[in-house]
Order: structure tokens, then C-alpha cells, then sequence
């Protein structure tokens, strides 16, 4: 999720009567704590292995969090009027696991226990940049600007109408995943796993992804109305020299280990050997470039001519 949704979620949280009670101090809390988890987009200084890496780790731990909220709520207490140190602590420890929940809900992945474990995890209920979402807040915080007698009712509303529509997406979420299973039943397919996942710009479209011993599938369904659902297959290929050179790479590695559904393409141009990863949880491999895709391109030799990848 992007950083200005989570700076309109730290605004509707202290306009929510905390602000009142607080004072301004409770705003700049909130807005720190809640920002602060996505300064990790820094370790893309390090390249990109480490971006991928890194990318909703440590930062994003609910283990860790409360280490980074001592810290800001410390500094809110040190240069700010608000001389309560721990009620500052608990708003700041609110905000940045409200921040995490709510990546946690898209189809990304967060490293939520890190470090114990880098597995990511999601719930597959909103699309990474929501619109309707990010709406949500919006009209609630402006809305509680305008009408400042009605500030607090307003922006209580305004978050009574995101739990709903967080709550529509994991039910829809359901019935998109109980769709895809069930098409894969009626195919007589059995399969090691299979997911539902979040389309742009309404909560009703949804992605299938399955993946069987031999192939990927991938389907586009709808909650309300969607009865036949088509499955596309993509067989996995064995690999050859080019793919495992390739797969040397650390950018390729780092992208494999974050793909939950790595779908491995080859093909020879003259002289080219091309090779093309895609993470089908995002776009499938008829999409050129774009988001969660990794190209290599090697000679007769195996030496790399050339690398892209989109992250």
C-alpha cells in the first residue's frame, strides 16, 4: 500500500477524537509511526536483490515494531507539549500495526515475523493501490476538515465504511478461491495449491492462480454474476543450460524466492537465449515488462548480454 493512503489513515485515526483529547502531537505520532515502516524503500541503494529482499521486512515485523515505536514516540515526547510518554507509545504502536495490517491484506506479502522467519505472508484482500480504499479516507479526513463540529463522528464513519469494505474483500476473497478450487474439480485436476487474487478498480474481479505438479493455471472471475470460469495453462519447462545460468543471477534468485507463482520462460532468437520470469500472482506472460517480471538474455555461450528487471 502507498505511503500517502497511510498518511490519510494516520489523519482520520487522530481526527477520531484522539487529536481532541491529545492535542497536535497525537497527529504527528500517528503520521510518523505510520510512514515509518516503508523507509525501507532505501535498500534499493543496495540493489536490487536487497530491494526485493527487504522490501516489507524488518520494518513491516509485528516483533520489531515496537522497538521503532519506543524510538518515535520518544522523540514526539522529547520535542513535543505532550508529556505522557507511554500514551504516546500505545498511539504510535497503533499506527505502525495498523500500517502492517493493512499491507498485510493486500496481495504483496509482508514479512510480519521477521526475524524469525523472512516468509511472507498475505491475506489477498485488496489490490496493492486500492482506489475505492484510498477513497475511503480520504473524503473521511477531508470531511472531518470541513465539518470541524462533527469532526470526530464523521471520521469514525469514515472508518466504520473501511473495516466494511476490508470485510467485503476477505468475503470475496472466499468466494473467488472456493470458484477457482471448483473448477479445478470439475477439470479432475488435483493441484498443490491455489490462490484468489485482488483486480484494480473493483472488488468484485478476482485472479485464480493454481499450481499443479506440471503447469500453472490462470483464471479471471467475477463474485457476483461469473458462472463458466476459464483456465489458461502454462506448462512449466524443464530447465536447460541458459535457464540455470540465468538463475545464478542474485536479482533472480531474490526474485524467486518472492514469486509465489514463478512461471520460467525460454526462447532462442538466432543467437539470443532469452529468459523470462514472471510472478503470475501479477500478470501473466503474454504482458511485456511491467510489474514482477525479470528478463535475462545470454549468447550461444551463456555469457548475459542483458538483464531488466521490473519490481
Amino acid at each position: 500500500m502507498d505511503p500517502f493512503t497511510h498518511s490519510l489513515t494516520s489523519g482520520i485515526l487522530a481526527r477520531s477524537g484522539i487529536r481532541q483529547r491529545i492535542g497536535g502531537e497525537a497527529t504527528v505520532a500517528l503520521l510518523l509511526a505510520s510512514i515509518f515502516p516503508d523507509i525501507d524503500v532505501f535498500s534499493r541503494f543496495w540493489g536490487v536483490s536487497a530491494a526485493i529482499r527487504n522490501h516489507r521486512g524488518i520494518t513491516h515485523s509485528f516483533l520489531v515494531a515496537p522497538v521503532f515505536v519506543l524510538f518515535i514516540a520518544y522523540m514526539v515526547y522529547k520535542f513535543g507539549n505532550y508529556k505522557k510518554l507511554w500514551n504516546l507509545f500505545g498511539l504510535c504502536l497503533m499506527g505502525m500495526y495498523i500500517h502492517i495490517f493493512f499491507d498485510l491484506c493486500t496481495s504483496y506479502g509482508t514479512q510480519v515475523f521477521s526475524p524469525l522467519t523472512n516468509r511472507m505472508y498475505s491475506l489477498d484482500f485488496i489490490v496493492i493501490i486500492d482506489f475505492y480504499f484510498s477513497s475511503i479516507l480520504a473524503l473521511g479526513l477531508v470531511g472531518s476538515l470541513l465539518f470541524k463540529r462533527r469532526a470526530q463522528l464523521i471520521a469514525l464513519t469514515g472508518i466504520v465504511c473501511l473495516a466494511g469494505y476490508i470485510l467485503l474483500g476477505a468475503v470475496n476473497h472466499s468466494l473467488a478461491l472456493g470458484q477457482v478450487k471448483g473448477a479445478m474439480a470439475e477439470k479432475g485436476v488435483s493441484f498443490i495449491k491455489a490462490s484468489a487474487f485482488p483486480q484494480f478498480l473493483s472488488p468484485f474481479r478476482w485472479r485464480g492462480v493454481v499450481e499443479t505438479e506440471g503447469a500453472y493455471y490462470r483464471s479471471s472471475t467475477f463474485t457476483i454474476g461469473s458462472e463458466n470460469i476459464e483456465l489458461v495453462k502454462y506448462e512449466k519447462i524443464p530447465p536447460n543450460r541458459y535457464i540455470e545460468r540465468a538463475c545464478q543471477l542474485e536479482e533472480l534468485k531474490a526474485f524467486q524466492w518472492f514469486a509465489q507463482y514463478p512461471l520460467v520462460l525460454y526462447q532462442q532468437e538466432a543467437d539470443r537465449h532469452i529468459v523470462r520470469l514472471v510472478d503470475l500472482r501479477f500478470r501473466g506472460p503474454e504482458q511485456r515488462g511491467g510489474f514482477a517480471s525479470m528478463l535475462v538474455v545470454l549468447d550461444d555461450d551463456g555469457r548475459i548480454i542483458e538483464r531488466r528487471v521490473s519490481f
